[in-house]
């Protein structure tokens, strides 16, 4: 077929095409290969194909059957199909399905010459020879001597007459010779029927070229594996290989130097769709690949029938069925010979494993001994699905065993539920987990089963100021006397160096103290705790200035002041709604009520529904600083942040809750004015790769496009891919884009000049003209040799480029003059300048045979193998091993855990001396952050705090996050974590030096232990101790040993 195929097919190949997609259909399914696996003897194998196809050819053959009985039957039934669509067919379709039988007449050739060599009947090598390969004259086989005598008593009316032109010589016809003369024939073979598909075009070239490519390749690496250790040298070994393939050429110059199993497999694992079959073996093994390349030959086969008008169908009906055949003829021997096992051996394996998942490999080879107790499965399986540890299998005899299965390579995995999503700590099923699951309010840290009591310790500085009765727990209610953000503003008022003032704001703390406790016993013991008019308010006398009023629904603070009718000064709290009504309106009904203690209702913001800790919240302490005559302390932040922190309440009104995650993962930085960062990337930071992911992902409109743009730019394409330099590639985009400097290009884009061209005086000067009209490219075209069009060359630029680069793929033309025509083009545009700028006359002759050379060495060096190199990381060397720091330096190894699913962080740090002994070590776990960067810089956040804590001076810190490190050495390239970036930069200057290095993953796993056992074990518990920790002592002595 030349074209249209799909218009003209039906014509002549729609019905043979149907025959054969119903012969397709009638091919042995699984669930008949499981029937004939069950059989007991031969006939109950007939009885089994009976069903099938095969069932007319078998139901006359009497008892007993044999192997080679049903083999010969099933073999009529393919060769009656061929003989079928070989009498339908026309041209071109008769001489494809006769380049079909081919291949078995090769075969049978070889089979005669072998078997008469060793002295076999030739009767009984005629019958062993395939249906599809006979001709008359092949008995006569068995006169040769050599292989002149059999090409010219024989094979001179066959139609293998032209391939045997490589392989006539005087040799004696011996095994070494045969097999050269099989493979030599079957190379000049596959390239004959690979130029026939290639003529055809369409589909058909398409399909048929990939398979015949794939045949190709399988041969080289079965000539290389057969030719190892043998006389035949590498020159030898070469010939024999077809010229094309994916292997072609670079596949077989290292194919034909290979010495073992092994170099094989490192060249063919260098071919992405050949890596696959090769994993499915093991090195030094070899017996397992004929059966892989049969399974990729077979799902590639299977692939042709996905499209239509072609004639690559009728080829993989016939190798398809070859297949199943050969397929009967295992099974009928394994039941003959009693060895029934034998059948499914793998597939049982498989079987197992497809209880599990998708089976990728079974690592087993039934024609080898078995030297362990197990066999392992490769499987790709959802990890939401729970494994299972067993299963149960039935054998021959009825007896049921159980086989046991053992997991390797799995990450994590839950042994309580059996799936791979989480471990056992946070699996749902665990009872641990039941109630945090159920009530929606599992902590990141360990689930706290009683309220601590707050207690003042000896380095608080609130120690001796207040004592732990006076921040306990209050009887009546429950709740703690003072709140912490309380005490947190105390104990930042108290934070003054000057020890007159200190002492001051000591007696002012106490006297609030007391002055709260009065004003609440106060009002208790006047009984002017009430309910009025729906509100419960609390009142005192008129001398004193405070009343608190809730409404009934209320969520949010708004402030007001009034006198009341009895005297008192109120300051009535009126809460603003908020839009979940639906679930706060219980809640307040029972405020409104006076169902709950105040202290309860001031602190349990959870139960209204309000942020954990507004910033009105602490008015009451701010109240009883102004009833003092205290001084308030400023603070530094804006209505987004308070004192360093972010508003959490305001954020939840503006954000959403995911939002609002990621917000106060990241400090504010209210020292310095808001900005801009790029919000595509992980360091905030703008590049050319996430600004075209962005412009990517933006949905434009395509343009329509006329026929003629849409073939000028497939054809901007198909330059690209021109075998010539990027520089000659950019011409030729520029000459089919009209981006050269002619007087053509220049008048369209306004420059007022001669439109004529300078050269010839005659045309208009044009990119066209230029290239191809013009006296100078007339001269070239002609010298160099290569067919023009048939009406010349046109004035359309994509025309004449589309003609030249079609001309590229001409193999008629010869290979340097195709090879150079990018060149032509090129020194073309060359001399042309500088004849009008350089006032320099060229010889187009040199021009022409320079071209050629160019072209010839640079396709030359583009073949030669690239070389691999090697690049240094910008750290230098990195070690794998601890090493101790220089004399009266502290090194400091640091890790941060943090756990991608949820986000939790838990960081260690361990600082040892030059002699290796350890001082001191810390753990903590964080407040989740986004990823693993910023864990690392809140890392070193709280590393530089706890070390400038210890007064510790010259330190090293080493740390395996190499982004963490180059983000604090290039902070401006990270903008998104400015804030981090700051702090670091702001706490350095305590240290007289301090260094920020990057260590190995293995010379750091102290570190990286330690910090494992916050996320991994759950161990919340912040500490600092000397020493390092006592499970790990033995590790520290061996690293200081070094």
């Amino acid at each position: 077929m030349y074209g249209f195929e799909a218009l003209t097919f039906n014509i002549h190949g729609g019905y043979l095409e149907a025959i054969v997609r119903g012969h397709r259909a009638g091919l042995l399914t699984t669930a008949d290969y499981n029937n004939l696996c069950q059989c007991e003897n031969l006939d109950d194998i007939k009885m089994h194909l009976s069903a099938t196809k095969y069932g007319s050819y078998l139901q006359n053959e009497p008892s007993p059957l044999h192997t080679t009985t049903i083999v010969e039957k099933c073999t009529l039934k393919l060769v009656d199909d061929y003989k079928h669509m070989l009498c339908q067919a026309t041209e071109p379709m008769s001489t494809f399905l006769e380049y079909i039988r081919y291949g078995h007449m090769i075969d049978n050739v070889v089979l005669i010459v072998t078997g008469t060599l060793h002295e076999r009947d030739v009767q009984e090598l005629i019958e062993k020879c395939h249906p599809l390969g006979m001709f008359d004259s092949i008995a006569t086989l068995a006169v040769a001597q050599n292989m002149r005598e059999l090409y010219r008593l024989v094979l001179v009316d066959t139609p293998l007459a032209p391939y045997f032109s490589e392989c006539l010589t005087s040799e004696d016809l011996d095994d070494m010779n045969i097999e050269i003369m099989r493979n030599t024939l079957y190379k000049a073979y596959l390239e004959d029927f690979y130029k026939f598909c290639q003529k055809l075009g369409g589909a058909t070239a398409e399909i048929m070229s990939d398979l015949l490519a794939f045949e190709a390749d399988r041969r080289a690496v079965n000539i290389t594996i057969n030719s190892i250790g043998t006389e035949l040298t590498r020159e030898d070994r070469k010939k024999l290989y077809s010229n094309f393939g994916l292997l072609y050429p670079y596949g077989h110059e290292e194919l034909a130097i290979c010495e073992d199993i092994d170099q094989v497999r490192g060249v063919m694992e260098k071919y992405p769709p050949y890596q696959a079959i090769f994993s499915k073996m093991s090195y030094g093994e070899s017996q397992m690949l004929d059966k892989a390349f049969y399974e990729e030959e077979v799902r590639r086969l299977c692939l042709a029938f996905e499209q239509q008008f072609h004639y690559a169908v009728f080829f993989a009906y016939m190798r398809l069925r070859e297949q199943e055949i050969r397929n009967l003829m295992w099974i009928s021997e394994c039941v003959a010979q009693n060895q029934k096992s034998r059948i499914h051996d793998t597939d049982t394996f498989e079987e197992i494993g497809e209880s599990i998942g998708q089976v990728v490999t079974v690592a087993f080879d039934p024609l080898k001994p078995q030297s362990k107790g197990f066999v392992r499965v490769k499987i790709l399986f959802e990890i939401n699905k729970p494994l299972w540890n067993s299963k149960e299998v039935e054998l021959p005899t009825g007896e049921m065993v159980t086989i046991g299965v053992e997991y390797e390579r799995v990450r994590k995995r839950c042994f309580q539920c059996q799936r791979l999503t989480h471990d056992r700590t946070r699996c749902p099923l665990n009872p641990q987990n039941r109630q945090p699951n159920a009530t929606g309010r599992m902590k990141l840290a360990t689930i706290v089963s009683g309220r601590t009591i707050p207690q003042i310790s000896p380095d608080d500085p609130l120690f001796g100021v207040l004592t732990n009765e006076d921040v306990g727990i209050d009887a009546a209610t429950g709740r703690p006397k003072i709140s912490k953000d309380v005490l947190d503003e105390m104990r930042s008022y108290l934070s003054v160096s000057d020890a007159t003032e200190k002492q001051a704001r000591i007696d002012r703390v106490r006297r609030s103290v007391v002055t709260g406790e009065k004003l609440l016993s106060s009002a208790i013991t006047a009984g002017n705790l009430s309910i009025k008019n729906g509100h419960l308010d609390i009142a005192k006398p008129a001398t004193d200035t405070n009343h608190i009023n809730f409404g009934p629904c209320s969520t949010g603070f708004q402030t007001s002041g009034h006198a009341s009718s009895s005297g008192t000064s109120v300051i009535t709290k009126k809460y603003r709604r908020r839009p979940s009504q639906h679930q706060r309106k219980a809640q307040a009904a029972k405020l409104a009520q006076g169902e709950r203690d105040l202290n309860e209702i001031w602190d349990n913001s959870e139960k209204l529904g309000g942020p954990a800790r507004d910033e009105s919240s602490f008015l009451p302490f701010r109240n009883m600083v102004r009833d003092c005559r205290l001084r308030d302390i400023p603070f530094s932040g804006n209505k987004f942040s308070w004192a360093g922190s972010w508003n959490h309440g305001l954020l939840s009104e503006l954000f959403l809750p995911l939002d609002v995650v990621r917000i106060m993962s990241y400090p504010p930085n209210v020292l310095s004015r808001d900005s801009y960062i790029w919000a595509y990337n992980r360091d905030g930071c703008y590049t050319v790769k996430s600004g075209n992911w962005l412009l990517s992902q933006l949905k434009h409109a395509p343009p329509q496009l006329s026929q003629r743009e849409q073939e000028t730019k497939e054809l901007k394409a198909k330059i690209w891919d021109v075998k010539t330099t990027p520089k000659i590639k950019m011409f030729l985009w520029r000459a089919l884009s009209g981006a050269l400097a002619v007087s053509d290009c220049l008048r369209a884009h306004g420059m007022n000049i001669n439109l004529g061209c300078d050269l010839c005086q005659h045309d208009r000067e044009t990119i066209s003209h230029t290239l191809f009209h013009c006296w100078p490219a007339r001269e070239v075209w002609e010298m160099s040799d290569m067919p023009r069009p048939t009406q010349g060359f046109t004035n359309s630029i994509p025309d004449n480029l589309e003609f030249v680069l079609k001309a590229m793929e001409n193999v008629s033309i010869p290979s340097n003059v195709r090879m150079a025509i990018p060149w032509f083009l090129w020194g073309l545009w060359k001399h042309r300048n500088k004849i009008l700028y350089a006032g320099q006359q060229g010889d187009l002759t040199v021009m022409v045979a320079h071209a050629i050379d160019e072209a010839t060495l640079w396709n030359k060096l583009r073949d030669t193998p690239p070389q691999s190199f090697l690049f240094g990381s910008r750290f230098g060397f990195i070690s794998n091993r601890w090493s101790k720091p220089p004399f009266n330096v502290m090194k400091c190894n640091m890790h941060i855990s943090w756990i991608n699913d949820s986000q939790r962080c838990g960081g260690a740090w361990i600082i040892r001396d030059h002699f290796g002994d350890a001082v001191f070590h810390a753990r903590d776990m964080f407040l989740p952050v986004s990823n693993r960067i910023a864990g690392e810089l809140r890392g070193f956040i709280w590393v530089l705090q706890s070390l400038r804590d210890l007064h510790l001076d010259n330190i090293e810190i080493w740390s395996d996050c190499n982004a963490a490190i180059k983000a604090i050495l290039e902070p401006l390239h990270r903008p998104r974590y400015a804030s981090y970036l700051n702090k670091i930069h702001h706490l350095v200057p305590n240290f007289g030096k301090v260094s920020f290095q990057l260590s190995s993953p293995k010379a750091n796993r102290i570190a990286r232990d330690i910090a494992t056992s916050v996320t991994r074990d759950g161990r919340s518990r912040s500490y600092l101790a000397r020493g390092g920790p006592s499970w790990l002592l033995s590790r520290l002595e061996e690293e200081k040993r070094r």
